[in-house]
């Protein structure tokens, strides 16, 4: 089993408030927070930025319908059998770029896509996160 980053009250208030404040409305659950930290990932539609969390920190990137597609082109009905009960061609109607957070975790699950380039570089601390959604 994954560990989970610890936050204390204040940081995830401050998080969540941010969250919401900048536009991560793209979510997988009700609450901002939740979603990047139980689903690992949260996006900004307007910006397409996306968060992805792990255990080991924050990264932040960005992704459009075009980038699902793409990676989608490198998929199997396999991929489909494993996210969803939809047809590829149902599955692909239902994204918008209103709720790829979805499409990113499936991805993400399954393959890895949109985690896999990241680097030790590219991580973040949750108070580098918070400065970094600070001036955002």
């Amino acid at each position: 089993m994954f560990e989970k980053i610890e936050l204390t009250d204040e940081q995830e208030m401050q998080l969540d408030r941010l969250l919401t404040e900048k536009g991560f409305s793209d979510k997988m659950d009700v609450c901002p927070l939740i979603s990047l930290l139980e689903y690992n990932f949260i996006r900004n539609p307007q910006t397409k930025q996306y968060i992805y969390s792990n255990s080991r920190g924050f990264y932040v990137s960005d992704a459009s319908i075009d980038d699902i597609m793409d990676a989608l082109e490198d998929l199997t009905t396999s991929f489909y059998n494993y996210a969803s009960d939809d047809s590829e061609a149902e599955y692909k109607a239902r994204i918008t770029n209103e709720n790829l957070a979805y499409f990113l975790s499936d991805i993400t699950d399954y393959n890895g896509w949109f985690c896999d380039n990241f680097t030790e570089f590219d991580k973040m601390s949750i108070n580098e996160l918070l400065e970094y959604l600070q001036e955002v």
